[in-house]
């Protein structure tokens, strides 16, 4: 076995019981699930590195990684023209890590953990670049860089990232973060 069975991405059956702490962790780690099993047109409108804050009233937020994985049908080439031919975007995948992983957000998101299930059956739904911006801007998830609390996620996210990672973490780097 190469490690512990990963409960967060496409795993099936009765034994994808969460690992969490608490019954607040594996609820939302459940609804977070959901993420992992998205369609090819849902991923292609999500920014490669997406950091998810779930907020808890009475217990410490809960931080997600969405990472999108990219399939090639060639990397023979220089990757400069990741969306030429090259791109198989049929078999691209969403991967959901509760904590952190990478260090260049995209894009910040923050749900209330009592919206998480609306959460995901929105981002379930998009269907296209508008749909991703409306998902963002119009629920109110989406934290850019235009956002007046930019700073205050930003801080939280780099704050946590050092508890849960104090030797991997670093200074996030915000130069890929969605500036609209």
């Amino acid at each position: 076995m190469a490690g512990p069975i990963d409960y967060l991405n496409r795993c099936a059956g009765p034994d994808c019981v969460s690992t969490g702490k608490t019954e607040t962790i594996r609820a939302a780690d459940a609804m977070m699930r959901r993420l992992a099993d998205t369609t090819p047109n849902t991923i292609a409108n999500v920014p490669d590195l997406v950091y998810v804050r779930v907020e808890v009233d009475g217990e410490p937020d809960i931080p997600y990684t969405l990472i999108v994985n990219k399939m090639y049908q060639n990397i023979s080439s220089s990757l400069e023209n990741a969306d030429t031919a090259e791109r198989d975007r049929d078999n691209d995948s969403l991967t959901v890590v509760r904590g952190f992983s990478g260090s260049y957000p995209n894009l910040f998101l923050v749900v209330a953990h009592g919206g998480l299930g609306g959460f995901v059956d929105k981002a379930l739904d998009v269907e296209s670049k508008e749909d991703f911006r409306l998902f963002v801007s119009r629920y109110g998830y989406g934290i850019r860089r235009t956002n007046p609390g930019f700073w205050e996620h930003s801080d939280w996210f780099q704050e946590t990232f050092a508890e849960y990672e104090p030797v991997e973490s670093g200074v996030l780097d915000m130069y890929r973060h969605v500036g609209r």
